[in-house]
Parts: C-alpha cells; structure tokens; sequence
C-alpha cells in the first residue's frame, strides 16, 4: 500500500532538503527523524544522512528496537554525525502536568 503521493519521491525529498540547507544561515544545523531502527530498510536509511547533519530516534529504548538503534548511532557517529534520543519522563500524571501553566512549576514537578 502507498503512502506517498508520488513515484520516486526520494529525489524531490532530496531537492526539498538541499533547497533547506540553502537557506539555513551559516553555522546552523540540519536535523531530522531520518534513521529507523525497526524497519525493512536493511541500513535503517542512513542514506538520509548524506544530507542531514544528524537524526533524532524515537522509540529506541523499546527492548526490539534496542540493538538496532546501537548500530545506527554508531555508524552515524562514525560519519560525524549528531544523534539525538526522544525520551520523556516515566510515571507521569499527565492530566495533572497538563493543568501546570507555569514551565517552573512543570520543571518542579518534573
């Protein structure tokens, strides 16, 4: 099943982030959601990394996905690459965090 529009839509993705570097001031980076550990991709597309100056991971702590992320992090590294992990604080109320309008009173709580 298709998900995108367009046949071949790597080469417009690939314009589309190279017309952003363009305009990116000098000295700023560009970083996407570029690597996938769990997926069918047998280099868990760090092609994505010959325009990008790093990945974030989501979902890398799972227990499946653990050994995987540990490669890609290490081949990304060893292309100079920026990793970045998602990660969000465990046993959270969230409905009660939710009603804290105050960023020092989430941080507090945090």
């Amino acid at each position: 099943k298709r998900f995108l529009p367009v046949k071949n839509h790597g080469k417009a993705y690939l314009a589309t982030a190279n017309e952003l570097r363009e305009r990116l001031p000098p000295g700023k980076i560009l970083i996407g959601n570029g690597l996938r550990a769990n997926t069918s991709n047998k280099n868990g597309y760090l092609e994505h990394l010959e325009y990008l100056d790093g990945s974030y991971l989501e979902n890398w702590g799972r227990q499946e996905n653990l050994a995987p992320t540990l490669k890609l992090m290490s081949a990304a590294l060893k292309k100079g690459r920026i990793i970045m992990l998602n990660g969000a604080p465990r046993n959270v109320n969230q409905a009660e965090y939710d009603q804290m309008r105050k960023l020092d009173d989430r941080y507090d709580y945090l």
